[in-house]
């Protein structure tokens, strides 16, 4: 596993704990509890649109540098 794919994994099972953390809480209103989950939502949504862009980036990398090697193999 890539230092980016572990990094990914401890950010998402983070987000997850937090989640976890706000439905148990027992204190504050169910107001704020439910705006709470509402910013985790869109924090983990943007953490999606991220880990995708991350993705396509590290795929184009691995062909740049693909090419380059046969480049200079060659």
């Amino acid at each position: 596993m890539s230092q980016i794919e572990a990094a990914e994994q401890r950010l998402d099972q983070a987000i997850s704990r937090l989640e976890a953390a706000v439905r148990s809480l027992q204190h504050g209103s169910a107001r704020e509890n439910t705006r709470l989950l509402e910013q985790l939502a869109a924090m983990r949504e943007e953490y999606d649109m991220v880990k995708q862009t991350a993705a396509t980036v590290s795929g184009r990398l691995d062909s740049a540098i693909g090419k380059l090697q046969v480049v200079l193999e060659g």
